[in-house]
C-alpha cells in the first residue's frame, strides 16, 4: 500500500522502549538517481542540528505517529558517512517543475507517493499552472513515466501530458 509523503511530515517520532517523544519528522532525503528515500529529516526539541532517521529504523507509522526502537535510531550528519553525499546534494522533489520530453510544462510537484516496503517514490502529484487548472486540477504521474531527473526539472514521457477532452454526457430526454 502506497503512502502519501505529506501524511508523514509533521508526525511525532516516538520511542517504543520509553514511549518518549523524540522529535518530529520534517522532510525526506531523496536520491536523485533512483528517487529512493534514503533518510528522513527530524527536528528534535531543544537542538538546532538536523537529525536523520533511516527508513529501515522505522518500526511502524500511521496517521498519528512514527515508532522507532529508541533515540539511538536518530543520527547526526557526521554519523551517516554512506549518505553524506546524498544529504549534501539536497535533492528536493516538492516544488520541482515537470515537463514532457517535448518541453511542454505540466506544473510543479506538490506531493509524492512512496512504497513503504522499499521507500521508492512511486507516483508524483503535480499541480498544473494557474491557466491550466480549469482543465485539470491535479496530475498523478507514475514512476515508469519519468525519463530524467534534473536539478530543477523532472522530464516525463510525452504521452503523460495528453489530456482527452470529453463532452459532457447528455441524458436522454423523456417524451
Amino acid at each position: 500500500m502506497q503512502k502519501l509523503s505529506s501524511e508523514l511530515v509533521g508526525r511525532p517520532i516516538v520511542s517504543v522502549q520509553s514511549s518518549q517523544h523524540l522529535g518530529t519528522l520534517t522532510g525526506f532525503v531523496l536520491s536523485n538517481e533512483d528517487l529512493k528515500i534514503v533518510a528522513c529529516t527530524v527536528a528534535i526539541p531543544g537542538t538546532k542540528n538536523v537529525h536523520y532517521l533511516l527508513p529501515n529504523d522505522i518500526r511502524f507509522f500511521n496517521a498519528q505517529k512514527i515508532l522507532v526502537d529508541s533515540h539511538q535510531n536518530l543520527s547526526e550528519f557526521a554519523d551517516l558517512v554512506r549518505y553524506q553525499h546524498t544529504i549534501t546534494d539536497n535533492y528536493m522533489l516538492i516544488g520541482k517543475k515537470v515537463e514532457t520530453t517535448a518541453g511542454k510544462k505540466l506544473g510543479k510537484v506538490t506531493s509524492f507517493l512512496f512504497d513503504p516496503a522499499h521507500y521508492y517514490v512511486t507516483k508524483l502529484g503535480v499541480t498544473p499552472p494557474l491557466f491550466k487548472k480549469f482543465l485539470v486540477t491535479h496530475l498523478l504521474i507514475d514512476r515508469a513515466d519519468i525519463i530524467e531527473t534534473k536539478k530543477n526539472t523532472i522530464i516525463v514521457k510525452e504521452n503523460v501530458a495528453k489530456i482527452k477532452k470529453s463532452a459532457p454526457a447528455v441524458l436522454p430526454q423523456r417524451s
